[in-house]
C-alpha cells in the first residue's frame, strides 16, 4: 500500500462514516419496522403506526441526506458561477453592458413567448384528445343556428333600447305572470309576508 496524504485518508474516513451511518439508518429503519410488526403480531390493537413511521423514516433517512447534500452543492456551483457571471458583467464598458442586457432580455422574451405558443399547441392537443372529434349531428347544427339567432335578436333588442334597467325588466316580468301582486302603477309590489 503506498503513501497517502492526510487529506485523503481524512475523505476516505468520512466517506467510511457516511456509509456506515446510512447502513446504521438502514438496520435501525428495519428493526423499528419489525419490532412494530412483532408486537403488532402478540396484540391485534396494538397501533404498529408509530412503529412503522419512524423505521421508514430512518430507512429513507439516507436517501434523504444525499438529496439534500446534493441540493447544496449545486446551490453552491450556480451561486459560483452566478457570482463570476456578474464581475464579468461588471468589467464591460456601460455601452457592451447594456447590449448583453438587452441581448438577455429579448432571449428571455423569446422563450417566454415560444413557451407561450407551446402551451396553446399542448393545451389544444389535448382538448382535441379529450373532446374528439364531433361527427356532423343535425341537431347540433340545429341548435348552433337556434343559438346564432338568439344572439342576433339579442344584439337587435339591446339596440333598439339603449339604457337596460334589469330591476324594471324583472318587475314587469313577474307583473306579467303574477297579476294578482300588481300595484296599481302596474309595477309590481313585494308580497307582505
Amino acid at each position: 500500500m503506498g503513501r497517502h496524504s492526510r487529506g485523503d485518508i481524512g475523505r476516505r474516513g468520512k466517506q467510511a462514516l457516511a456509509i456506515a451511518a446510512a447502513g446504521g439508518a438502514e438496520g435501525l429503519g428495519v428493526a423499528l419496522i419489525g419490532w412494530g410488526n412483532h408486537l403488532s403480531a402478540q396484540d391485534y390493537n396494538y397501533d404498529v403506526v408509530p412503529w412503522g413511521f419512524w423505521g421508514a423514516f430512518f430507512t429513507a433517512l439516507p436517501v434523504i441526506t444525499v438529496a439534500i447534500v446534493v441540493v447544496i452543492a449545486i446551490a453552491k456551483a450556480a451561486a459560483a458561477e452566478h457570482r463570476r457571471y456578474r464581475e464579468w458583467k461588471a468589467s464591460l464598458p456601460p455601452e457592451q453592458r447594456m447590449a448583453m442586457e438587452l441581448a438577455e432580455a429579448a432571449a428571455m422574451t423569446a422563450a417566454a413567448v415560444a413557451w407561450h405558443e407551446h402551451n396553446k399547441r399542448v393545451d389544444a392537443r389535448l382538448s382535441a384528445s379529450v373532446m374528439g372529434q364531433v361527427p356532423f349531428n343535425p341537431a347540433h347544427a340545429a341548435m348552433k343556428t337556434v343559438t346564432a339567432d338568439m344572439a342576433a335578436r339579442s344584439q337587435a333588442s339591446q339596440a333598439q333600447q339603449p339604457t337596460c334597467d334589469p330591476a324594471a325588466a324583472s318587475q314587469r316580468i313577474i307583473a306579467r305572470h303574477h297579476p294578482e301582486h300588481t300595484g296599481p302603477d302596474g309595477s309590481y309590489r313585494t308580497v307582505p309576508w
